[in-house]
């Protein structure tokens, strides 16, 4: 009460600090206790925090805003800059800004806080500037004037950028909202009147032939000019019909990253200017909006010229994607792609790739339907099989779609992937069927008396392109670090059964491809006889040229038709899968082995069990071939009182030391250089964890007590965990 009458007293006087009696009052309260009034709920206690805390509300201790014309009037604020060096200093600041605004930030709080993208500034700039914008020198050219003259160039040419990359990102359509802010509310992107791109490059070629004369001392401010001039101009190569830009792309992102990683970062130099009144945060507090935190802190410079460096290889590697021949180079590249993590501006890039708009092909070279058809015979598909109209139609109709949602993978980053893998594996889990149905279909059209003819083949072919999306989900749990260690074995134990499952799909393909050659042989040799025995037909007679078609078609049987046309990328595919399955089982092995030694134990499930766990995990996995979802199969694998200790140990040891083996003969392997140097990382990284996990063993002797261990991906090339001990 006490308390309250001194309250009550100080809404007629001052106002009076009462922490201290808080302070007490909140000491006699339990752990959890709280007071409050009958109707105060949770969600107005969120909506109180978020309101008072800084980062939701820059202005909460807001006292009052002086406006850019203001400062400028009263002379605290100089535009344009006073010197070459504090422009230099701005623009590296921006570019910190630019970074932030690819991260995720809103474009209201990151670029457009500069003042010079503001129409005062603009308008300032442009009177200050006029000797060097018209075709006639009109007034001074001084100082003042260039330094105007530079700010307002490099400051349409970001607002340029900032206007194309959003309708890019707009346009591909797969950021998502830690990816990227698409918000930009009343914001007007362009506060100088439009100007078009060809003038922007022409303002900065000049701009760039008047640094030039000014010798050494312009030396960094012309680096930045000739970075933002190339930034430009490859926007534009890259919007070009038919991807028909993109080789000139190439050559100028290599001459963006030489000038950026020796003149332009703003790691090559230190910054002692003070920029902060080039920059202010509340000069779009009025644009409000759903946006994420409006307070922010600008990337360091060091932190700002990695990721720009590193969205300039990312581009590079989009161009080069313009190199792949075949869908298993493809989807072999995409999965590098992936695996870099790249922003969204790469990732937005690459969809114009994966289906041009003018040629409604893949690379706006190839057609699906054909890279699918070549696939499957890569596959080991019967070519009757595939050149039958029943398959040709149900690729229009089904597969191209299909395989281009896969590709599309790729634009997303590496946790939404995964998502997006469990909504694919939907429309898979009715493809599958479907595929089944149209090789019954196309089986019941050959007339063949033997049911043993009747093969999956289509069905099939789906299997490994679902056996992908399902090892690559299993996977980026893994690097996600979304599994528990106590649900490591059941993640790896399936990783194991899916690849022995596909081992034994492409078995089954290639046994029954020969089958089905050897009796189209005999077909046809039955009929040759019976041609023979026949009269004579005359040479240019349409029986005369059936009969020719026949003999040629039995000759390539018999020297091709067993044959399986050979990809490299298949291939090495192949064999990392069966590395996969090696580490997998051996990794599994490693920790069946130290729980026989009783040092690695499970710990108490508080809630559910193994099975409930093990069916939550999988079951975007169910009624989809290959099948892993069965527990009890787990169960019977990991029951550790069938195992000896040292013959389960000796088991992973030559399972995890086949590893390096099969990485060994690998890196002998001829590949196209864009995979060498991935491919050696990869294997690398692989061979790295198999080491680990068999050194784990070793390192533990029996009888020592439970102790604690964690699992760890250490990047995305290593697929699948190190075991060490916590």
């Amino acid at each position: 009460m006490a308390l309250q009458e001194r309250v009550e007293e100080s809404f007629d006087s001052e106002l009076i600090d009462i922490t201290a009696d808080l302070k007490k009052i909140a000491s006699t309260m339990g752990t959890g206790e709280m007071v409050m009034a009958p109707d105060y709920t949770l969600q107005a206690s969120m909506s109180a925090l978020e309101l008072m805390s800084p980062k939701m509300d820059p202005g909460m201790q807001f006292q009052g805003y002086v406006t850019i014309q203001e400062r400028h009037s009263d002379g605290s604020l100089s535009i344009p800059p006073k010197s070459e060096a504090e422009v230099v200093s701005m623009m590296d600041h921006l570019m910190k800004l630019e970074m932030s605004w690819y991260s995720g930030h809103p474009l209201t709080n990151t670029v457009y806080s500069c003042i010079f993208t503001s129409s005062y500034g603009v308008g300032e700039l442009a009177k200050l500037a006029r000797p060097y914008l018209g075709d006639e020198v009109v007034g001074q050219r001084d100082e003042t004037a260039f330094l105007a003259y530079v700010v307002l160039t490099l400051s349409a040419v970001s607002c340029k950028l900032c206007e194309l990359t959003q309708e890019l990102v707009r346009m591909a359509d797969v950021y998502e909202e830690e990816d990227y802010s698409l918000y930009i509310g009343s914001l007007q992107l362009d506060p100088f009147g439009a100007l078009s791109v060809e003038k922007i490059k022409s303002m900065l070629l000049d701009l760039e032939s008047n640094l030039e004369r000014r010798g050494e001392a312009s030396a960094s401010l012309l680096a930045i000019v000739k970075m933002r001039r190339l930034h430009l101009e490859i926007f534009v190569l890259f919007d070009k019909p038919d991807l028909s830009g993109i080789p000139t792309a190439l050559k100028l992102l290599e001459q963006l990253k030489t000038i950026f990683e020796n003149a332009a970062g703003p790691k090559n130099r230190k910054n002692d200017c003070d920029v902060n009144p080039y920059f202010d945060p509340l000069l779009c507090q009025k644009l409000l909006g759903p946006l994420p935190p409006r307070s922010l802190d600008p990337m360091s410079a060091e932190d700002a010229h990695i990721m720009f460096s590193k969205v300039i290889d990312d581009l590079i590697t989009v161009c080069k994607f313009m190199e792949c021949e075949n869908l298993s180079e493809v989807y072999q590249y995409l999965s590098m792609f992936s695996e870099r993590k790249p922003n969204i501006i790469p990732r937005s890039r690459l969809v114009a790739l994966l289906y041009t708009a003018d040629s409604h092909r893949l690379l706006g070279k190839y057609s699906y339907q054909n890279l699918i058809v070549q696939d499957m015979e890569e596959a080991g598909v019967p070519e009757a099989i595939i050149k039958d109209e029943i398959c040709q139609d149900f690729i229009d109709s089904v597969l191209v779609r299909a395989v281009y949602d896969v590709l599309r993978l790729a634009t997303a980053n590496r946790a939404r992937k995964r998502r997006k893998i469990v909504h694919l594996l939907k429309h898979w889990r009715e493809i599958q069927p479907s595929a089944d149905y149209h090789d019954h279909q196309i089986y019941l059209k050959g007339n063949f008396k033997d049911e043993s003819f009747l093969f999956n083949s289509i069905g099939s072919w789906s299997e490994l392109w679902v056996s992908r999306l399902m090892l690559e989900f299993l996977c980026l749990g893994f690097e996600l670090d979304l599994y528990a260690l106590h649900e490591v074995d059941m993640m790896l134990w399936s990783v194991d059964f899916l690849l022995q499952s596909l081992s034994e799909t492409r078995q089954r393909m290639k046994k029954y491809k020969t089958k089905l050659v050897e009796h189209e042989i005999v077909e046809l040799m039955a009929q040759l006889q019976t041609d023979s025995q026949k009269k004579t037909v005359k040479k240019k007679s349409k029986s005369a040229k059936e009969l020719k078609e026949k003999k040629k078609r039995l000759n390539r049987l018999k020297n091709e038709g067993h044959k399986v046309p050979v990809n490299k990328f298949r291939d090495d595919e192949r064999y990392l899968q069966e590395m996969l399955r090696n580490l997998s089982s051996g990794t599994l092995c490693t920790i069946l082995g130290l729980r026989c030694k009783g040092v690695y134990k499970d710990p108490d499930l508080s809630f559910g069990n193994r099975e409930t766990r093990y069916a939550q995990r999988l079951k975007c996995l169910s009624g989809l071939r290959p099948d892993v979802y069965d527990f009890q199969v787990f169960q019977n694998v990991s029951d550790t009182s069938k195992y000896k200790e040292q013959s389960i140990f000796s088991t992973s040891n030559a399972k995890l030391t086949q590893v390096k083996r099969i990485a060994t003969q690998l890196m002998k392997r001829d590949v196209a250089p864009w995979f060498d140097a991935y491919r050696k990382k990869k294997l690398m990284s692989l061979v790295r964890v198999s080491v680990s996990n068999n050194l784990l063993s070793q390192t533990i002797p029996s009888g020592s007590g439970t102790r604690k261990f964690q699992h760890s991906v250490q990047n995305s090339f290593g697929y699948l965990p190190m075991i060490k001990l916590a």
